[in-house]
């Protein structure tokens, strides 16, 4: 054989010998909105429930609200924004004026301290660890790296440890008479499911969220308005339009 030709093959096996670099299931949203806006509705119900979420000097602060004949329920979370997303420092869950849930994250420390009405605990703090609602803000900015990984969340009441996520797949969701492609990530613990639907055209923003947290009825949210930094993307459904479905 010709040591040119020789050289040639060399080289040819040594580029295929190199690591495939595949692309992100998730990729991070870039330029993600300082000021947010969504309405979900609880799948089957009229009942409206507006997240809104504002960042600025680093911090990042969410609250998603409803309010029925009387009745509230909100949840907020709020903390550090930062180069790897989201490092939340306190978590509430809220109903009728009343804190039900809470978690308070002490990263100098690593411990996080829980409140379930009237108990209190104290677990050891996780890097990475999310809320709830955290959760969905920390996929849709830092993405998912590869198919299948895992950090630990927490709903206030509980800690989940090590949830593992895997990103499933990708379809197109018809909301308000438009089609949006979403990716949709799911974490699994124990008998708990975690599902949160991403749509990467409006900078990976959950379009749809499912906790299913055992003994409790699952809670189910579908978008029904997108406003980004002051812009509607996603304007009400007609009366004639289900709040979300598959195209």
């Amino acid at each position: 054989m010709k040591p040119r030709l020789l050289c040639l093959l060399t080289l040819l096996l040594a580029l295929c010998a190199l690591p495939v670099q595949a692309a992100a299931p998730v990729r991070p949203a870039t330029d993600f909105p300082h000021n947010l806006e969504i309405t979900y509705v609880y799948r089957g119900l009229p009942i409206p429930m507006r997240l809104k979420w504002q960042t600025a000097d680093g911090r990042y602060s969410l609250k998603l609200a409803a309010s029925l004949f009387g009745r509230t329920r909100a949840f907020t979370s709020d903390g550090l924004l930062g180069k790897d997303g989201l490092a939340p420092e306190h978590f509430t869950d809220v109903k009728d004026g009343k804190l039900q849930n809470e978690a308070q994250f002490d990263w100098a420390n690593h411990q996080i301290n829980l409140r379930d009405g009237d108990k209190a605990s104290t677990e050891t703090l996780d890097k990475g660890t999310q809320d709830l609602f955290s959760t969905a803000f920390q996929l849709a900015i830092a993405g998912a790296p590869k198919r299948n990984f895992s950090f630990s969340m927490t709903s206030g009441r509980k800690m989940y440890p090590n949830v593992a996520f895997e990103v499933q797949e990708e379809k197109n969701w018809r909301v308000g008479g438009k089609v949006v492609k979403v990716i949709l990530v799911r974490g699994t613990f124990e008998d708990r499911v975690f599902d949160f639907w991403l749509a990467p055209q409006w900078s990976n923003l959950p379009v749809r969220m499912v906790f299913n947290l055992g003994n409790d009825a699952p809670l189910d949210l579908w978008a029904t308005e997108v406003e980004i930094d002051g812009k509607s993307v996603l304007d009400a459904p007609s009366p004639t339009d289900s709040p979300g479905k598959d195209d």
